[in-house]
């Protein structure tokens, strides 16, 4: 069954690839007339990890690449996603089922369930266990004064540094803002 653009509606003709459509008639291109469409749903996902069947979130083939010890089942040109599920042993797969354990890398991924240390800038070595001290014992309130305070954030390379390629500016904001919500 083809939808109409993602909207579910719409019924597939096997013989000429056309789609029936609840709201236009007959639409030979899935994409034509979706933005006018009030059935439209975007329910474009990335694929799910062949494990625990959670959907993930794209990484860069550079990041995966540059945390592997082995790149042995690395395959240049995949387009890799991040298992975001802390139990799952997955770190990265692609959407031909492969997988990448978290064994495999060089560093452990901070949300991933028994993660030791518990990086939250893979660059300065900063961990949560920092962050929440620069918070309770320092009194620092957002991320600049976080940064100042221990270091994360300077020497930023995030793409190869951090297993989701993607600064720790997000994470550390919300590690401060659970951590002074119990303060106060």
């Amino acid at each position: 069954m083809k939808s109409c653009a993602g909207c579910v509606l719409g019924v597939g003709n096997s013989v000429d690839g056309t789609i029936r459509c609840f709201k236009y008639a007959t639409v030979s291109n899935a994409n034509d007339d979706k933005e006018n469409c009030l059935y439209y749903i975007d329910i474009t996902t990335n694929p799910i990890c062949p494990v625990c069947c959670r959907e993930g979130e794209k990484v860069s083939g550079i990041t995966v690449k540059s945390m592997l010890m082995n790149t042995e089942h690395y395959v240049e040109g995949n387009d890799y996603y991040i298992c975001k599920n802390p139990r799952c042993l997955v770190a990265y797969y692609d959407a031909h089922d492969n997988t990448i354990c978290e064994s495999s890398l060089k560093v452990p991924i901070w949300y991933k369930e028994g993660a030791r240390p518990e990086f939250d800038c893979y660059w300065s070595k900063v961990t949560k266990d920092d962050v929440i001290k620069a918070v309770v014992e320092k009194g620092a309130r957002d991320v600049k004064t976080v940064s100042e305070i221990t270091g994360a954030i300077k020497n930023s390379n995030c793409l190869v540094n951090n297993p989701t390629g993607k600064c720790c500016h997000n994470e550390i904001q919300n590690i401060i803002d659970e951590v002074t919500k119990n303060i106060t």
